[in-house]
Order: C-alpha cells, then sequence, then structure tokens
C-alpha cells in the first residue's frame, strides 16, 4: 500500500504558518505525518499510546528537532511544555468517549495564547470509506465515534471555531493480497476485488481539518 496524493499539511500550512513553529503532534503513530511536519516546524514533539508504533517512528525518523513519546492524548499536561500549534492526525475519534473533552482539556493547557489546535478527523465518505464499511476493512465502522470527537470539539466551551476544510489521502495497492495484509478485511471477501478492480485499486479517503483557537477563560 502507498499513499499517492496527500495534502493535509500543505494546506494547514497554508491556513496556519508551521514555519518556525513548535509543534505537538497527538497521535502520531509510526510518524507518517510527523516526516510532514519535521521539515516545516522549528520543533515537533510527536506522542502516541502505543509503544511499539513509537518504537518504529524513531526508527524510522532520526532528527534533533524531532522527539518522540508514549503518552496518551488525556496526559498531555504531564509534558510540562508550550506549543504554538496542537495537532490531533486522526486521533481524537480513537479517544474513549469519556476522555475527548479531557484531551482537548490538556491540549488547551499545552497551547501558548493565540496558539491553534488542529483536528484532522476521517470524514464518512469516500471510496475508502466504503470499503470500511462493506468489507470491515481498516478500522470498520467508526461512523459513531467520528460523530462523537466532531461533537466533542465543536461544543467545547474554549474552542473559538477558525476554519473547517475538506482533506483527502489517496491510497493504492499493488494486489489483491497488498489490500488483505494492509487492510485485514473481516466481511464479504467474494465481492471485494470486484469492487478494487473497478477503481483500479485506488481508494480515496476523505478528511475534514478543523482549526480552532483557545478562548480564555472567563474572569471570576
Amino acid at each position: 500500500m502507498e499513499r499517492t496524493k496527500e495534502q493535509f499539511v500543505p494546506t494547514l500550512n497554508s491556513i496556519v504558518p508551521l514555519v518556525g513553529k513548535r509543534v505537538l503532534e497527538v497521535g502520531c503513530g509510526i510518524g507518517h505525518y510527523t516526516s510532514h511536519l519535521a521539515p516545516l516546524c522549528r520543533e515537533v514533539v510527536a506522542i502516541d499510546p502505543n509503544d511499539v508504533a513509537i518504537a518504529a517512528a524513531k526508527k524510522s525518523l532520526q532528527a534533533p528537532h524531532v522527539a518522540f513519546r508514549v503518552l496518551s492524548a488525556e496526559r498531555i499536561s504531564s509534558l510540562g511544555e508550550v506549543f504554538d500549534v496542537v495537532i490531533f492526525t486522526l486521533s481524537l475519534h480513537h479517544i474513549p468517549e469519556e476522555l475527548m473533552t479531557r484531551a482537548i482539556d490538556e491540549a488547551i493547557q499545552v497551547t501558548r495564547r493565540e496558539g491553534h489546535i488542529v483536528f484532522l478527523e476521517p470524514a464518512q465518505e469516500g471510496t475508502f470509506f466504503e470499503a470500511e464499511l462493506a468489507y470491515q476493512a481498516c478500522d470498520g465502522d467508526e461512523r459513531a465515534a467520528k460523530k462523537r470527537a466532531y461533537d466533542a470539539m465543536l461544543s467545547h466551551q474554549r474552542l473559538i471555531p477558525l476554519a473547517e476544510c475538506e482533506d483527502q489521502t489517496e491510497f493504492r495497492w499493488d494486489s489483491m493480497d497488498d489490500f488483505l495484509e494492509t487492510m485485514r478485511p473481516r466481511a464479504n471477501l467474494a465481492e471485494l476485488e470486484p469492487f478494487l478492480s473497478s477503481h483500479d485499486f485506488k481508494l480515496v479517503a476523505k478528511r475534514r481539518i478543523n482549526i480552532f483557537r483557545v478562548r480564555e477563560p472567563a474572569k471570576s
């Protein structure tokens, strides 16, 4: 599997300039988006609760201004650091519902005044999404979790919406075996190859970028 088209970081950089900024990436996984952020930012701290993923990220991206740490989103403030931009990369909907607001609270605590908090989240459309639903591929049906994440960010009293824009990533597979290995489909497998062939083994994952500023707390 390879990503053949992707615009998240350039799109974000056109709205929130990243050059010279200190950035926290929440839910970095194996460091895919970290590698796109690193050439622009003054410093990147990338966190993920999965120690195996962090180990892979450290191996694939070694730079003096990039640090990977095993840490969950609801404990961000334990870093004791301040950032210009905090970016949740496809991670908010993976946080348990009862901890989503806490994770946002934690991000607010480490965002400097006039800084930004950004959420990249999967949309509920696109051929990649169709494959997740029809064949229980990748993460399967996450519609409820995606809605909870969207509601959590929009209803948070300390977040001021600045922009919402569309994003997408195009994936390509070399073969059925490649798809089976990387996407782990679990249903309707007999219908899978005709679906992939009809799309030339390329699927589009639609995403959404939400950008916020932090509202100052009300004076008592």
